[in-house]
């Protein structure tokens, strides 16, 4: 998993121009192909795999990915979920769900609105992180993930 891990760290790593964040179009399009490969990387805690981030703070690629404001690598992120079987989208949320102590969940439906709901170390959902990062775009493709009824029902 280490090798894949470092692969997906190198997607996420943005290109800079002028100060502003853009998406690499190569890289990107390999988030499905490792997400394929290890379903587990979704939801892999980022901290002591070469990506920085605070001192004890724990973050997935998702929330590293929302936080780079990289809405062609969500997208694909959630895409990826929504198209695969409740075993893939269990094994997706796995190492989130033992950190958190919360159950699998029973449905590719409830495993969408759990990735799009779970929290980091701070207790940061991928939609605060959106707010914060100033990405309307990022911000309606997670609240399209949440049922309105369902936005305030945490997993953390």
């Amino acid at each position: 998993m280490g090798a894949s891990s470092s692969r997906l760290a190198s997607m996420l790593t943005p290109l800079t121009s002028g100060g502003a964040t853009t998406v690499n179009p190569k890289a990107d399009a390999g988030v499905l192909d490792k997400l394929g490969h290890d379903p587990r990387l979704l939801s892999t805690s980022v901290r002591g795999l070469g990506v920085l981030v605070g001192r004890g703070e724990v973050q997935t690629w998702l929330h590293v990915a929302v936080e780079k404001a990289q809405l062609q690598v969500v997208r694909q992120m959630f895409n990826f979920l929504s198209g695969s079987n409740i075993y893939t989208v269990r094994q997706a949320l796995k190492p989130y769900c033992r950190r958190m102590g919360v159950p699998l969940p029973s449905s590719s439906r409830e495993g969408l609105r759990m990735a799009s709901s779970m929290c980091n170390s701070k207790g940061q959902s991928p939609l605060m992180l959106a707010c914060a990062a100033s990405c309307p775009e990022l911000v309606k493709l997670l609240l399209e993930q949440v049922p309105p009824a369902l936005a305030y029902q945490s997993w953390c």
